[in-house]
């Protein structure tokens, strides 16, 4: 247990997610890093025992068991199951807002496709430029092309962050297409989850910055996109030092 690192770390909290170890599988094959159970039900322990995993079992709420496994195993991104549970979807999200690495959301039943195509819908923040550099992982490691959505805003900060993107893309000879959405960057996420599901297998996704009062009532915006789509889901935390692989 202790010469695992940079797992792919997969959260066991009431059942057994075989839908995220699933997709965990696909991430583990095409990055080489092993996938590490992160149990933090008793009940479950024997029947991880017998699979075929390694398994971290820390019997603490999920906030703290998640930011133990970080610390001591250093993994490169975390992949849930999508819960029914709105209160446990919530869970899972405050669970993760200080992680410098990315985490998936998996729908319950998903059939497992490979990344080939992914949309980055951008917005005004310049958090939305990490984009780029993961951009560049999931085209070294699973030849993915982008589509690209710009929101229609007044300003000009969004539109420099598609510029950005789309010269960082040129730069490493990355395929990706620009499509104007129609939508401002307040509803660009949402946007790119009705008008792409068709033609994507992945969106990545920036996080709120900071939860206001709306959000600890309503749910913030990622809470709803997560419930809603029937695609994976990757999730980045808007922060300057964000972690990118190693290579990338």
């Amino acid at each position: 247990m202790s010469q695992i690192v940079q797992p792919i770390l997969v959260p066991v909290i009431d059942s057994i997610p075989e839908g995220a170890i699933n997709y965990a599988n696909m991430l583990s094959d095409a990055y080489q890093k092993p996938i590490l159970l992160l149990n933090i039900n008793k009940a479950l322990a024997s029947d991880l025992e017998k699979m075929d995993y390694e398994v971290f079992a820390l019997y603490d709420r999920l906030i703290e068991a998640i930011r133990s496994a970080v610390e001591r195993f250093d993994p490169i991104m975390v992949v849930f199951e999508r819960k029914r549970s709105v209160f446990k979807t919530w869970n899972q999200l405050s669970a993760c807002r200080d992680l410098r690495i990315p985490y998936w959301f998996v729908p319950l039943e998903y059939e497992i496709k490979k990344p080939s195509r992914i949309a980055l819908p951008v917005s005004f923040l310049v958090e939305d430029r990490e984009k780029a550099t993961w951009g560049r992982s999931f085209s070294r490691y699973f030849d993915s092309s982008f589509k690209v959505l710009k929101p229609r805003d007044k300003g000009n900060r969004a539109g420099e962050n598609v510029i950005y993107i789309a010269d960082f893309f040129d730069k490493n000879n990355i395929s990706y297409d620009i499509i104007q959405s129609k939508k401002s960057s307040y509803k660009i996420n949402k946007d790119a989850l009705s008008a792409l599901s068709q033609e994507v297998e992945v969106v990545v996704i920036t996080a709120s910055r900071e939860y206001g009062l709306d959000d600890y009532i309503l749910g913030p915006k990622e809470l709803h996109l997560i419930r809603k789509t029937s695609l994976p889901l990757m999730l980045v935390n808007p922060r300057a030092d964000l972690y990118i692989l190693c290579g990338d």
